[in-house]
């Protein structure tokens, strides 16, 4: 029984700390710099490289916000399920301490080593096709 109640209000400290950080990114996003993508129209040439990169840099911080929203909608969606702190590909239970750095995590470290490792070798093999 200990180990229930303790489990419970774990989930629970998870569950806070992911509505916290959802509600982090969505103050974030009301306070966003996106009125930089309106500004080149009337800027002067001078002035176009630093609003392109301020642009770029707020379309990319926007997208990266979105990702993690999704990210923490998923781990809420998996408390709510009872799947919360196991690892999507294996099974096998996530570290509490990863859980704890990274609470949306749904992969424990060797899997998504994997699965950056992957990517990246995709990555690397799709730009080779591209200038062969």
């Amino acid at each position: 029984m200990p180990n229930r109640v303790n489990r419970k209000m774990n989930q629970e400290a998870f569950r806070f700390r992911l509505r916290v950080e959802k509600a982090k990114l969505f103050s974030g996003r009301r306070d966003s710099n996106l009125e930089v993508l309106t500004l080149t129209a009337g800027a002067a040439a001078e002035d176009h490289a630093p609003l392109v990169h301020d642009q770029f840099v707020a379309v990319r911080t926007h997208k990266i916000h979105g990702e993690k929203l999704k990210l923490i909608d998923a781990a809420l969606r998996r408390l709510d399920e009872g799947t919360f702190g196991k690892c999507e590909d294996c099974g096998r239970p996530i570290a509490l301490k990863r859980l704890e750095a990274i609470p949306w995590a749904s992969r424990c470290v060797p899997c998504q080593e994997r699965t950056v490792d992957s990517a990246a070798a995709e990555e690397v093999e799709e730009h080779f096709k591209m200038i062969a």
